[in-house]
């Protein structure tokens, strides 16, 4: 059955959509400190600005203003840069292939800028030249992945004993040169047709032009906050790209030039607050309505900003940019501020702004300040409220389609590594591409998180049974509570914890919840014989393992001789001499070693050569097959044979029905696990359930199905 998806979920997943997403993330830090420089540099704060007056703060002064310059400076630069490599990195893994898509980009964007022309302006590299560099970037990465893709335009120069890395750069040379003609023959085409200086020049006379063609400056207000913010949702910063027009438009403040409630004081203290779209309306309804918690987080991180009117963190990191979900009420809310404002200054509730207000004013002094009266203040804060009333419907209707487009993602991810596991093949979770890929990252950096506040990890418990029916022990099983995608497929979240690797860090946490839950069970005097925690090779041969556990012994006393640790066949784990004594000495302090998944490969018999362990757990796929297949049955009744000669217990798993049961009782195994007993259950599940057994005398086994 095909999978549905809704308009939305297809335009987020467009690759340039996601590549201006990320592009734009990263240039935040430089948005940051640019927007912080001028903040430390025009705060209104009298005593602070008689210091920068001073010989020592003027220093301090220009330092702050030049920070300032140089960050927005080079703005469209460096997210030419970001994007192109954004984009090409979406469609590859070579580095070589991502590198000549920014080199193709930044040519381009120089070219359409008119860089070598006497024309040319330095505020083209800033802010002013946004759309320019987002056209670069997209197109020209595009193109230039395009050509990198066709079979008969590669080109690689190849010599015997050269550098690798010298041979694959060889290869961008062809592709950034067709760019390079392509994005030229464009610019003089556009030069030629439209008498104008290039691409971004005609950009910039078709905004102007837009706006002379209306006569009302009140409309042309409307326009410029319309405009402004729809620019931002693009990703453009809509109020450096329109500067040159608001100098025309709002020459004077007066109401002879615009009438006196649309005018740019009022738009920056009324309208814009938080920045464009009346983001802090956003912020507060996020605070206020939001149910998730990352969301949340990033909410009153933002906050200290925004009260400076600087959202970039919100509208790049939420994300807001290309995001449809926000796309109504990012053009709404303002607009619906425009109306209360207009409303407030024409009936005399709030006087009309007579101060001129920088941008970065705190919000609510700079009602006060504009306006001379704490109305203007209050006229700010019921704007705001208003306007978090209209964006609540959004975000909780985003919130919910991202809770559902995180577990299909999820679902998705899982069918790909059943498929890969059937197919014999290596999946590498986090090079891969598209949602998936993006969602395998997401899950790596909650992991990193979780795993120093691990309030999400937790352990369930699978009963194991004699066959009398009685409880001798239960595994520990990884349970990881997301708080968006609810509990994660185990072999998932060992598998990112792999790759990233922090496995050993989580099996460590995995023997500490143990540790807790023993004792817990032992307060509720339910504890089974023996608890089963699994571990990976490369933790027992971490040489400060033996520390880790002697601390745990330390912390726990209670759990010594009833912690089980198991190893299993498919990591390959090879005793050597060193590791031998290792398990030994960890032997010697109480703690007993099982064998999984056994079955007759050459690393299970080297296991039991080593005379440390005390348990083997059958193969499951061994106890599934044995009714139907012989040799299955035969390979299970020799291993019981061999646990007579060598002292060790069998404990046969995913015991499904009582025929199963029966018959391994019949060759001699006495132990089982399975859903024939019960499933892995949660803590308090699993106490209740033993303390219900052990009122009741043996329970009575009744077979079930998975």
């Amino acid at each position: 059955m095909k999978e549905k998806r809704s308009f939305l979920d297809i335009v987020e997943e467009i690759q340039f959509i996601r590549a201006i997403r990320r592009g734009l993330i990263m240039t935040i830090p430089l948005l940051m400190i640019g927007s912080f420089a001028l903040v430390l540099n025009i705060m209104p704060i009298g005593f602070y600005q008689d210091f920068l007056a001073t010989p020592v703060g003027l220093v301090f002064s220009n330092i702050f203003a030049t920070v300032n310059e140089v960050s927005f400076g080079v703005l469209s630069l460096a997210i030419t840069i970001s994007v192109s490599a954004s984009y090409a990195r979406i469609r590859h893994s070579d580095t070589a292939v991502v590198i000549g898509a920014v080199f193709s980009s930044l040519c381009a964007y120089v070219i359409f800028i008119g860089l070598f022309t006497e024309d040319f302006n330095l505020a083209s590299f800033g802010a002013q030249g946004m759309f320019t560099a987002l056209f670069s970037a997209v197109c020209g990465s595009a193109l230039y992945c395009f050509l990198t893709e066709r079979k008969w335009f590669s080109f690689r120069l190849y010599t015997v004993g050269s550098d690798v890395d010298f041979n694959n750069i060889m290869s961008v040379i062809l592709p950034v040169l067709v760019v390079v003609l392509a994005a030229y023959g464009i610019n003089r085409a556009i030069i030629g047709l439209f008498q104008v200086a290039g691409f971004e020049a005609l950009f910039h006379r078709n905004l102007n032009a837009l706006f002379e063609a209306i006569p009302n400056s009140s409309l042309k207000s409307l326009l410029f906050i319309m405009l402004t913010n729809l620019l931002w949702f693009f990703g453009i910063h809509g109020s450096n790209v329109l500067d040159s027009v608001a100098k025309t438009i709002f020459a004077d403040t007066g109401p002879t030039a615009v009438a006196y409630f649309l005018n740019k004081s009022v738009i920056d203290t009324f309208v814009f607050m938080g920045g464009c779209g009346t983001t802090v309306s956003l912020l507060v309804a996020i605070l206020l309505f939001s149910k998730k918690k990352n969301t949340r987080s990033l909410a009153k991180l933002a906050a200290f900003p925004m009260w400076f009117n600087i959202n970039e963190m919100v509208v790049f990191g939420l994300p807001i940019v290309f995001n449809a979900s926000f796309f109504i009420p990012f053009l709404l809310v303002p607009l619906v501020c425009v109306g209360i404002t207009a409303l407030a200054l024409l009936s005399g509730l709030v006087p009309p702004p007579v101060n001129s207000v920088e941008w970065v004013v705190p919000l609510f002094i700079n009602g006060y300040q504009a306006t001379g009266s704490i109305m203007g203040s209050l006229l700010q804060a019921f704007n705001i409220m208003v306007g978090a009333l209209v964006y609540r419907f959004f975000l909780l209707r985003y919130e919910k389609r991202a809770n559902d487009r995180m577990v299909v993602n999820m679902e998705r991810l899982i069918a790909r590594m059943h498929r890969a596991e059937a197919a014999g093949e290596l999946l590498v979770l986090l090079e891969m591409k598209g949602p998936e890929g993006g969602f395998a990252k997401m899950l790596a950096a909650d992991l990193e998180h979780v795993l120093k506040e691990p309030d999400g990890l937790l352990l369930y418990y699978q009963p194991q049974y004699n066959e009398r029916g009685e409880c001798v022990g239960a595994e520990a099983l990884l349970r990881w509570d997301h708080p968006l995608c609810g509990m994660v497929y185990p072999p998932l979240v060992v598998g990112i914890a792999g790759e990233t690797g922090k496995l050993g860090e989580l099996e460590r946490q995995v023997f500490t919840l143990a540790c807790r839950d023993i004792t817990r069970m032992l307060e509720a005097g339910v504890c089974p014989g023996k608890v089963s925690v699994n571990a990976t090779a490369a933790t027992l041969q971490d040489p400060g393992f033996v520390e880790f556990l002697q601390g745990l012994l330390l912390d726990w006393p209670e759990v010594k001789g009833r912690l089980c640790i198991e190893l299993t066949e498919q990591m390959s784990f090879i005793l050597g001499e060193s590791v031998e004594n290792r398990l030994e000495a960890i032997h010697n302090m109480g703690f007993t070693f099982a064998v999984d998944d056994f079955s007759m490969g050459h690393t299970s018999v080297k296991y039991l050569q080593s005379n440390l362990f005390d348990i083997v757990k059958l193969d499951g796929s061994l106890v599934n097959n044995m009714l139907s297949n012989a040799r299955s049955e035969e390979i299970i009744s020799s291993i019981i044979h061999m646990s007579k000669t060598m002292d060790f217990k069998v404990l046969a798993e995913f015991v499904e029905t009582a025929e199963q049961r029966d018959r391994l009782m019949e060759l001699g195994c006495y132990l089982y696990q399975g859903w024939l007993y019960s499933p892995a259950v949660p803590l308090q599940d699993f106490i209740d359930r033993m303390k219900k057994e052990n009122g009741t005398g043996p329970r009575q086994l009744k077979g079930t199905t998975h």
